[in-house]
Protein backbone atom coordinates (compact mmCIF):
# COMPACT_ATOMS: atom_id res chain seq x y z
CA UNK A 1 0.00 0.00 0.00
CA UNK A 2 1.39 3.55 -1.06
CA UNK A 3 1.87 5.31 2.50
CA UNK A 4 0.52 8.99 3.01
CA UNK A 5 2.33 11.28 5.02
CA UNK A 6 0.50 14.13 6.88
CA UNK A 7 1.85 17.36 7.00
CA UNK A 8 0.54 19.59 9.55
CA UNK A 9 1.16 23.37 8.03
CA UNK A 10 4.85 23.30 7.04
CA UNK A 11 7.47 25.78 6.38
CA UNK A 12 6.42 28.25 3.68
CA UNK A 13 10.11 27.85 1.70
CA UNK A 14 13.23 25.88 2.44
CA UNK A 15 13.04 22.77 3.93
CA UNK A 16 8.89 22.84 3.89
CA UNK A 17 9.11 21.98 -0.14
CA UNK A 18 12.12 20.08 0.42
CA UNK A 19 10.03 17.53 2.60
CA UNK A 20 7.03 17.13 0.01
CA UNK A 21 9.56 16.33 -2.80
CA UNK A 22 11.46 13.66 -0.54
CA UNK A 23 7.93 12.17 -0.11
CA UNK A 24 7.07 11.76 -3.66
CA UNK A 25 10.98 10.70 -4.14
CA UNK A 26 10.27 7.50 -1.90
CA UNK A 27 6.99 7.09 -3.84
CA UNK A 28 4.33 7.79 -0.85
CA UNK A 29 1.98 10.33 -0.98
CA UNK A 30 2.61 14.03 0.38
CA UNK A 31 -0.71 15.41 2.06
CA UNK A 32 -0.54 18.81 3.54
CA UNK A 33 -3.22 20.22 5.81
CA UNK A 34 -3.27 24.16 6.10
CA UNK A 35 -5.30 26.64 6.88
CA UNK A 36 -4.08 29.28 3.96
CA UNK A 37 -2.96 27.50 0.78
CA UNK A 38 -2.08 30.83 -0.69
CA UNK A 39 0.99 30.81 1.50
CA UNK A 40 2.85 27.78 -0.18
CA UNK A 41 4.60 28.67 -3.32
CA UNK A 42 7.06 25.50 -4.07
CA UNK A 43 4.48 23.13 -3.71
CA UNK A 44 4.91 19.95 -5.90
CA UNK A 45 1.92 19.89 -8.27
CA UNK A 46 1.03 16.03 -6.86
CA UNK A 47 0.82 16.93 -3.36
CA UNK A 48 -2.42 16.91 -2.36
CA UNK A 49 -3.97 19.71 0.08
CA UNK A 50 -7.05 20.16 2.42
CA UNK A 51 -7.77 23.35 3.82
CA UNK A 52 -8.14 22.92 7.96
CA UNK A 53 -10.27 25.97 9.11
CA UNK A 54 -7.88 27.65 12.21
CA UNK A 55 -11.65 27.61 13.96
CA UNK A 56 -12.10 23.48 13.69
CA UNK A 57 -12.35 22.18 17.25
CA UNK A 58 -10.73 19.04 18.16
CA UNK A 59 -13.74 16.34 17.03
CA UNK A 60 -13.64 18.09 13.58
CA UNK A 61 -9.60 17.75 13.25
CA UNK A 62 -9.93 14.53 14.43
CA UNK A 63 -12.63 13.02 11.67
CA UNK A 64 -10.78 14.95 9.05
CA UNK A 65 -7.47 13.01 9.61
CA UNK A 66 -9.31 9.96 10.25
CA UNK A 67 -10.95 9.83 6.79
CA UNK A 68 -7.59 11.21 5.79
CA UNK A 69 -5.72 7.90 7.58
CA UNK A 70 -2.21 8.87 7.17
CA UNK A 71 0.68 6.54 8.11
CA UNK A 72 2.43 9.42 9.38
CA UNK A 73 1.60 12.72 10.79
CA UNK A 74 4.71 15.44 11.23
CA UNK A 75 5.47 19.16 10.23
CA UNK A 76 8.71 21.42 9.62
CA UNK A 77 7.35 24.53 11.38
CA UNK A 78 8.29 25.05 14.86
CA UNK A 79 4.35 26.89 15.41
CA UNK A 80 3.10 23.35 14.74
CA UNK A 81 5.10 20.62 16.28
CA UNK A 82 2.71 20.29 19.22
CA UNK A 83 -0.56 20.29 17.45
CA UNK A 84 1.02 17.24 14.97
CA UNK A 85 2.63 15.26 17.34
CA UNK A 86 -0.71 15.36 19.54
CA UNK A 87 -2.76 13.96 16.01
CA UNK A 88 0.31 11.13 15.74
CA UNK A 89 -0.56 10.37 19.24
CA UNK A 90 -3.84 10.50 18.98
CA UNK A 91 -4.31 7.92 15.99
CA UNK A 92 -1.82 5.78 17.59
CA UNK A 93 1.05 7.14 14.83
CA UNK A 94 4.62 7.30 15.84
CA UNK A 95 5.89 10.31 17.32
CA UNK A 96 7.44 13.23 19.69
CA UNK A 97 6.21 13.33 23.40
CA UNK A 98 3.48 16.36 22.91
CA UNK A 99 4.17 17.76 26.13
CA UNK A 100 8.04 17.51 25.96
CA UNK A 101 7.39 19.65 23.14
CA UNK A 102 5.02 22.29 24.66
CA UNK A 103 7.54 22.84 27.13
CA UNK A 104 10.13 23.76 24.68
CA UNK A 105 8.10 25.77 21.95
CA UNK A 106 7.58 28.61 25.13
CA UNK A 107 11.18 29.90 25.55
CA UNK A 108 10.88 30.62 29.18
CA UNK A 109 9.36 27.21 29.82
CA UNK A 110 12.60 25.88 28.39
CA UNK A 111 14.79 28.14 29.71
CA UNK A 112 13.26 27.30 33.41
CA UNK A 113 13.94 23.37 32.47
CA UNK A 114 17.26 23.80 31.38
CA UNK A 115 17.82 25.86 34.33
CA UNK A 116 17.07 23.16 36.79
CA UNK A 117 18.95 20.69 34.91
CA UNK A 118 22.10 22.76 35.19
CA UNK A 119 22.21 23.38 31.55
CA UNK A 120 24.88 26.30 30.80
CA UNK A 121 23.39 29.11 29.79
CA UNK A 122 22.54 33.24 29.66
CA UNK A 123 21.33 34.67 32.69
CA UNK A 124 17.42 35.25 31.80
CA UNK A 125 14.22 37.31 33.01
CA UNK A 126 10.48 36.77 32.43
CA UNK A 127 8.81 39.97 31.69
CA UNK A 128 5.81 41.18 31.64
CA UNK A 129 5.46 44.74 30.54
CA UNK A 130 7.88 47.45 29.29
CA UNK A 131 8.90 48.59 33.10
CA UNK A 132 9.85 44.55 34.10
CA UNK A 133 12.13 44.54 31.11
CA UNK A 134 13.64 48.00 31.68
CA UNK A 135 14.39 46.71 35.60
CA UNK A 136 15.67 43.40 34.07
CA UNK A 137 18.16 44.52 31.50
CA UNK A 138 19.28 47.24 34.69
CA UNK A 139 19.88 44.13 36.64
CA UNK A 140 21.44 42.19 33.82
CA UNK A 141 23.58 44.65 32.05
CA UNK A 142 23.91 46.07 28.53
CA UNK A 143 23.58 44.75 26.17
CA UNK A 144 20.64 42.29 26.56
CA UNK A 145 19.22 40.55 24.17
CA UNK A 146 15.43 40.82 23.95
CA UNK A 147 13.30 37.94 22.23
CA UNK A 148 9.47 36.36 22.37
CA UNK A 149 8.59 33.68 23.79
CA UNK A 150 8.08 31.52 21.16
CA UNK A 151 8.62 31.46 17.11
CA UNK A 152 11.41 30.33 15.45
CA UNK A 153 13.87 31.82 12.12
CA UNK A 154 15.41 35.28 14.44
CA UNK A 155 11.63 36.77 14.17
CA UNK A 156 11.65 39.42 16.96
CA UNK A 157 15.29 38.47 18.77
CA UNK A 158 17.33 41.84 18.39
CA UNK A 159 20.29 43.26 20.40
CA UNK A 160 19.03 45.97 22.82
CA UNK A 161 22.23 47.94 23.62
CA UNK A 162 20.70 50.80 25.86
CA UNK A 163 17.43 51.75 27.21
CA UNK A 164 16.21 53.21 24.12
CA UNK A 165 16.70 50.63 21.88
CA UNK A 166 15.42 47.76 24.42
CA UNK A 167 11.54 50.29 24.37
CA UNK A 168 12.15 50.08 20.69
CA UNK A 169 12.22 46.82 20.23
CA UNK A 170 10.21 45.22 23.06
CA UNK A 171 7.25 47.21 22.16
CA UNK A 172 6.00 45.49 19.41
CA UNK A 173 6.60 42.15 21.06
CA UNK A 174 4.78 43.08 24.16
CA UNK A 175 2.13 44.63 22.39
CA UNK A 176 1.26 41.92 19.36
CA UNK A 177 -1.08 38.89 20.18
CA UNK A 178 -0.23 36.56 17.38
CA UNK A 179 2.48 35.54 15.38
CA UNK A 180 3.43 35.69 11.39
CA UNK A 181 1.12 32.70 11.07
CA UNK A 182 -1.82 34.25 13.00
CA UNK A 183 -1.37 31.84 16.41
CA UNK A 184 -2.63 33.35 19.74
CA UNK A 185 1.38 33.74 21.52
CA UNK A 186 1.96 33.98 25.19
CA UNK A 187 1.81 37.23 26.94
CA UNK A 188 5.64 38.89 27.87
CA UNK A 189 9.11 38.62 26.25
CA UNK A 190 12.10 37.39 27.30
CA UNK A 191 15.43 40.05 28.50
CA UNK A 192 18.60 37.89 28.50
CA UNK A 193 22.22 38.78 29.15
CA UNK A 194 24.22 38.72 25.67
CA UNK A 195 26.67 36.17 25.44
CA UNK A 196 29.47 37.23 22.65
CA UNK A 197 31.04 34.47 20.95
CA UNK A 198 31.13 32.08 18.02
CA UNK A 199 27.81 30.13 17.41
CA UNK A 200 27.01 26.89 16.51
CA UNK A 201 24.33 23.99 15.73
CA UNK A 202 23.95 20.30 16.69
CA UNK A 203 21.91 18.81 14.28
CA UNK A 204 20.09 16.01 16.26
CA UNK A 205 18.17 12.66 15.69
CA UNK A 206 16.62 10.74 18.66
CA UNK A 207 18.73 12.51 20.56
CA UNK A 208 21.85 12.07 19.01
CA UNK A 209 24.34 14.37 17.57
CA UNK A 210 24.61 13.99 13.30
CA UNK A 211 26.32 17.46 12.56
CA UNK A 212 28.04 20.54 13.67
CA UNK A 213 27.50 23.68 12.29
CA UNK A 214 28.44 27.30 12.42
CA UNK A 215 26.97 30.28 11.78
CA UNK A 216 27.50 33.36 10.62
CA UNK A 217 25.09 35.72 12.52
CA UNK A 218 25.43 39.68 13.12
CA UNK A 219 23.78 42.11 15.78
CA UNK A 220 21.32 43.37 16.39
CA UNK A 221 19.41 40.88 14.98
CA UNK A 222 21.39 37.76 14.66
CA UNK A 223 20.01 36.63 11.07
CA UNK A 224 21.91 33.83 9.88
CA UNK A 225 23.97 34.97 6.68
CA UNK A 226 26.04 31.80 6.13
CA UNK A 227 26.57 28.09 7.11
CA UNK A 228 29.33 25.36 7.37
CA UNK A 229 29.51 21.58 8.42
CA UNK A 230 31.93 21.22 9.96
CA UNK A 231 33.28 24.30 11.21
CA UNK A 232 36.67 25.62 10.37
CA UNK A 233 39.04 25.37 13.03
CA UNK A 234 37.50 24.09 15.86
CA UNK A 235 39.67 21.26 18.25
CA UNK A 236 38.01 18.07 18.54
CA UNK A 237 37.69 18.81 22.09
CA UNK A 238 34.90 21.85 21.61
CA UNK A 239 33.48 19.66 19.28
CA UNK A 240 32.61 17.21 21.71
CA UNK A 241 31.86 19.73 23.88
CA UNK A 242 29.61 20.94 21.85
CA UNK A 243 27.73 17.42 21.20
CA UNK A 244 27.20 16.61 24.81
CA UNK A 245 26.05 19.96 25.71
CA UNK A 246 23.24 18.46 23.06
CA UNK A 247 22.92 15.79 24.51
CA UNK A 248 22.26 16.96 27.98
CA UNK A 249 19.86 19.48 26.71
CA UNK A 250 17.47 17.37 24.60
CA UNK A 251 17.24 14.47 28.01
CA UNK A 252 16.72 17.29 30.17
CA UNK A 253 13.15 18.50 28.16
CA UNK A 254 12.42 14.88 27.05
CA UNK A 255 13.53 15.14 23.30
CA UNK A 256 14.52 11.89 22.67
CA UNK A 257 12.55 11.15 19.09
CA UNK A 258 12.97 12.64 15.91
CA UNK A 259 15.12 15.88 14.94
CA UNK A 260 16.20 18.89 17.26
CA UNK A 261 17.75 21.74 16.18
CA UNK A 262 20.12 22.74 19.35
CA UNK A 263 22.18 26.55 19.29
CA UNK A 264 25.12 26.91 21.03
CA UNK A 265 27.58 29.74 21.65
CA UNK A 266 31.22 29.54 22.72
CA UNK A 267 33.09 32.67 23.58
CA UNK A 268 37.23 32.77 23.80
CA UNK A 269 37.48 31.26 26.58
CA UNK A 270 35.91 27.63 25.63
CA UNK A 271 32.96 28.20 27.94
CA UNK A 272 29.64 27.23 26.49
CA UNK A 273 26.03 28.76 26.60
CA UNK A 274 22.28 27.15 25.04
CA UNK A 275 20.99 29.68 23.02
CA UNK A 276 17.86 27.43 22.21
CA UNK A 277 16.60 23.75 21.51
CA UNK A 278 14.24 23.69 18.44
CA UNK A 279 12.68 20.52 18.43
CA UNK A 280 12.05 20.37 14.89
CA UNK A 281 14.62 19.59 11.92
CA UNK A 282 16.62 23.11 11.22
CA UNK A 283 15.75 25.37 8.35
CA UNK A 284 17.99 27.47 6.34
CA UNK A 285 18.49 24.16 4.23
CA UNK A 286 20.82 23.20 6.98
CA UNK A 287 19.57 19.50 6.42
CA UNK A 288 20.85 19.63 2.77
CA UNK A 289 24.43 20.26 4.06
CA UNK A 290 24.36 17.45 6.34
CA UNK A 291 23.41 15.48 3.71
CA UNK A 292 26.37 16.51 1.49
CA UNK A 293 28.66 16.34 4.35
CA UNK A 294 27.54 13.26 6.04
CA UNK A 295 25.68 11.41 3.42
CA UNK A 296 22.82 10.80 6.16
CA UNK A 297 19.67 12.22 4.77
CA UNK A 298 17.70 14.21 7.87
CA UNK A 299 15.02 14.72 5.69
CA UNK A 300 14.25 11.11 4.71
CA UNK A 301 15.18 9.96 8.63
CA UNK A 302 12.01 12.45 9.59
CA UNK A 303 10.03 11.05 6.73
CA UNK A 304 10.84 7.04 7.80
CA UNK A 305 10.69 7.54 11.53
CA UNK A 306 7.20 9.50 11.15
CA UNK A 307 5.53 6.02 10.00
CA UNK A 308 7.56 3.70 12.64
CA UNK A 309 10.41 2.71 10.28
CA UNK A 310 13.85 2.38 12.15
CA UNK A 311 16.47 4.94 10.84
CA UNK A 312 20.23 5.34 9.78
CA UNK A 313 22.52 8.14 10.86
CA UNK A 314 25.83 6.15 9.97
CA UNK A 315 27.66 8.52 8.29
CA UNK A 316 29.03 7.49 4.61
CA UNK A 317 30.91 10.90 3.53
CA UNK A 318 33.46 13.12 5.42
CA UNK A 319 33.39 16.30 3.72
CA UNK A 320 32.82 19.53 3.67
CA UNK A 321 29.45 21.78 2.76
CA UNK A 322 28.58 26.02 3.42
CA UNK A 323 25.75 27.71 2.13
CA UNK A 324 25.58 31.61 1.36
CA UNK A 325 22.31 33.76 1.44
CA UNK A 326 21.65 36.64 -0.69
CA UNK A 327 19.17 39.07 0.95
CA UNK A 328 16.87 41.94 0.51
CA UNK A 329 18.81 44.96 1.78
CA UNK A 330 16.11 47.82 0.31
CA UNK A 331 12.51 47.82 -0.35
CA UNK A 332 10.75 47.79 -3.68
CA UNK A 333 9.54 45.36 -6.27
CA UNK A 334 11.97 42.31 -7.24
CA UNK A 335 12.24 42.16 -11.03
CA UNK A 336 15.05 39.71 -10.87
CA UNK A 337 18.20 38.27 -10.00
CA UNK A 338 21.37 38.58 -11.87
CA UNK A 339 24.51 35.97 -11.66
CA UNK A 340 22.74 32.72 -11.14
CA UNK A 341 24.13 31.45 -14.03
CA UNK A 342 27.78 32.86 -12.91
CA UNK A 343 27.25 31.73 -9.69
CA UNK A 344 26.78 28.13 -10.97
CA UNK A 345 29.65 28.02 -13.22
CA UNK A 346 31.75 27.64 -10.51
CA UNK A 347 33.67 25.23 -9.37
CA UNK A 348 32.55 23.34 -6.11
CA UNK A 349 28.66 24.96 -6.67
CA UNK A 350 26.16 22.44 -5.83
CA UNK A 351 23.24 24.22 -5.50
CA UNK A 352 21.97 27.88 -6.63
CA UNK A 353 18.30 28.10 -5.99
CA UNK A 354 16.03 31.52 -5.61
CA UNK A 355 13.24 31.47 -3.16
CA UNK A 356 9.88 31.04 -4.91
CA UNK A 357 7.97 34.12 -3.72
CA UNK A 358 4.08 34.57 -3.53
CA UNK A 359 5.09 38.64 -4.24
CA UNK A 360 7.56 40.43 -6.27
CA UNK A 361 7.54 43.17 -3.64
CA UNK A 362 9.76 42.88 -0.78
CA UNK A 363 9.02 44.56 2.63
CA UNK A 364 12.09 44.22 4.85
CA UNK A 365 11.43 42.10 8.28
CA UNK A 366 15.01 41.84 9.74
CA UNK A 367 14.36 37.92 9.90
CA UNK A 368 14.78 34.79 7.51
CA UNK A 369 12.05 36.50 5.82
CA UNK A 370 15.02 38.78 3.59
CA UNK A 371 15.68 35.76 2.21
CA UNK A 372 15.86 35.67 -1.69
CA UNK A 373 18.31 33.15 -2.63
CA UNK A 374 20.85 30.87 -1.98
CA UNK A 375 24.32 29.22 -3.07
CA UNK A 376 25.31 25.36 -1.69
CA UNK A 377 28.88 24.81 -2.24
CA UNK A 378 31.56 21.37 -0.93
CA UNK A 379 34.77 21.00 -0.76
CA UNK A 380 36.72 18.43 1.21
CA UNK A 381 37.85 21.32 3.68
CA UNK A 382 35.38 23.49 5.63
CA UNK A 383 37.64 26.58 4.70
CA UNK A 384 37.33 26.22 0.69
CA UNK A 385 33.60 25.16 0.85
CA UNK A 386 32.69 28.18 2.86
CA UNK A 387 35.18 30.66 0.60
CA UNK A 388 33.35 28.89 -2.47
CA UNK A 389 29.76 29.83 -1.23
CA UNK A 390 30.81 33.08 -0.24
CA UNK A 391 32.39 33.92 -3.53
CA UNK A 392 29.38 32.32 -5.48
CA UNK A 393 26.88 34.60 -3.54
CA UNK A 394 28.71 37.69 -4.14
CA UNK A 395 27.76 37.09 -8.13
CA UNK A 396 24.39 37.64 -7.07
CA UNK A 397 22.59 40.75 -7.66
CA UNK A 398 19.00 41.28 -7.06
CA UNK A 399 17.38 43.75 -9.42
CA UNK A 400 14.59 46.05 -6.69
CA UNK A 401 12.91 48.87 -8.51
CA UNK A 402 12.28 50.95 -5.65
Amino acid sequence: MRKTLLFWESNTTGSGAEFLRATLALGWQPHLLCADPGLYTDVPTETAITRLDSSADEQQVEALLRQIAPHGILTTSNHFVTQSARSARRLGLAGPDPDALARCIDKHQQRMHLLEAGIPQPAFRYCRNEAEAVAAAAGLGYPVIVKPLSGSGKVGVSLAEDESRLRSWGRPLLTSASNERGQAIPPGILVEAYFAGREFSIECFHGSPVAVCEKQCSPPHFVEANHVTPPIDLHNRSLALLQQLARDALRALGLTWGAAHVEVRMNANGELALVEVNPRLAGGNIPLLVTAATGVNLIRCSLEASVGMPVDLKPTLRRAAAIAFLFAREEGELRGIAGLDESRRLPGVRLVRAYPRRSSTIRLKNDFRDRIAYVIAEHAEPERAFATAVEAASYLQPEIEP
